[in-house]
């Protein structure tokens, strides 16, 4: 029997006046909200495949390292 205890996951998320309890949830919601910043225009260090782009072929809905995001900023 799998036990998902913190001890289990590279950190804790507690959202501030939310009134989490971290049992899974707010650290899923943690990773939900960083996949979604990495794939929007905000950041530039993913971009959309070219099928994505083009709405043509398979993989239509993946994001791939920017090869021009290159400044120590973005690395």
């Amino acid at each position: 029997m799998l036990v998902n205890n913190s001890t289990d996951r590279a950190w804790n998320s507690k959202f501030i006046g939310e009134g989490s309890i971290d049992v899974g949830g707010p650290y899923r919601e943690t990773f939900f909200e960083i996949c979604k910043e990495l794939q929007s225009h905000s950041l530039p260090l993913m971009i959309k495949t070219s099928n994505h782009k083009n709405d043509f072929g398979e993989h239509r809905d993946k994001w791939i390292p920017n090869p021009s995001a290159a400044s120590p900023t973005h690395i």
